[in-house]
């Protein structure tokens, strides 16, 4: 399958020789090069690319702004963004704006070609000097008092829309079909909803037993992602009850953690058998973005303090 590149750069010569070597490669198709920001947004309108390839200081628009306007207007389009900035304050803007990767410029034409393709099969990419930055992963450095190497780890947090799905009835499934069919049920489930969480563009943080911890970077995409499920999982008689909550997690290794991920899940356990639920925060987000929702009223989350109003999804 052939890659559908759209390149925005201010600098002539790098934009024209990324598009040389693009050009020079049977996988990719360079179908337009911008100079700013606003013309790659209007670019990425019209010719609707696989993946948009931003830089991200530019005039008339810069990367992350143009990343969040790509992102909203054609979801469908993956970003990433190559820049020569490597700052904290750089790259989780560009992340919060919805982008799937970063790289930097200094990176081999190969790397950059392979996190194109990496980007555009539904995966996220960071370079690794940033993703160490960006984590809170130091290089190990010698204990004094040992003199063995020890690696420093601090925290990090990010805005993801955090998603949470549960199988119904689950125990009575379980007693009812034994041991054995609902172990090869619950591994025609698990890779569904793995399936459904990639096309989408998110990430699936770990398996709960009879449901998934997921993040996306971009909300539409999770509301989408979350109808799907339900369509998959009734093809093996399953239903399942999905919760989705737009805010601030905390990486916590490998798994995450924060109110924006307690909220999620008991968004999530407010769901009748066979529904998506929101809260006000992603309703808010993708307005716009031809999803229905009907309000169900504020209720009180279990643990959470004060009432919150949830939104049923309604089907496309």
């Amino acid at each position: 399958m052939t890659v559908r590149v759209l390149l925005a750069d201010d600098h002539p010569m790098f934009r024209e020789g990324l598009r040389t070597m693009l050009a020079g490669r049977p996988d990719f198709e360079v179908v337009a090069a911008a100079s700013s920001g606003t013309e790659a947004f209007a670019l990425a309108q019209q010719l609707r690319p696989d993946v948009a390839v931003l830089d991200l200081r530019m005039p008339d628009g810069d990367g992350i702004t143009a990343t969040a306007q790509i992102r909203a207007a054609v979801p469908e389009t993956r970003i990433l963004v190559l820049s020569s900035f490597e700052g904290q304050s750089e790259v989780g803007g560009a992340l919060a704006a919805g982008a799937h990767g970063y790289l930097l410029k200094s990176a081999h034409p190969d790397e950059i070609a392979q996190a194109i393709l990496t980007v555009a099969a539904g995966s996220s990419v960071l370079s690794d000097h940033v993703l160490g930055d960006l984590t809170g992963v130091l290089a190990p450095a010698e204990d004094p008092e040992s003199g063995s190497a020890r690696e420093a780890v601090l925290p990090a947090r990010f805005v993801a829309t955090v998603l949470f799905s549960d199988i119904v009835d689950s125990t009575h499934i379980a007693e009812t079909t034994g041991d054995a069919a609902w172990s090869r049920l619950l591994d025609q489930h698990d890779a569904l909803l793995d399936r459904e969480v990639t096309r989408f563009g998110g990430r699936i943080i770990k398996h709960t037993g009879d449901g998934i911890l997921a993040v996306f970077d971009a909300p539409g995409q999770a509301v989408r992602c979350a109808r799907s499920l339900h369509e998959a999982v009734a093809d093996i008689g399953l239903k399942i009850r999905v919760g989705l909550h737009t805010g601030e997690v905390e990486r916590r290794g490998h798994d995450i953690g924060g109110i924006g991920v307690h909220i999620a899940a008991r968004v999530m356990a407010q769901a009748s058998p066979g529904e998506v639920l929101v809260s006000r925060t992603v309703a808010d987000l993708t307005a716009g973005a031809s999803i229905g929702y009907e309000p169900i009223g504020e209720v009180d989350l279990k643990g959470l303090a004060g009432r919150r109003q949830l939104l049923r999804v309604l089907s496309s």
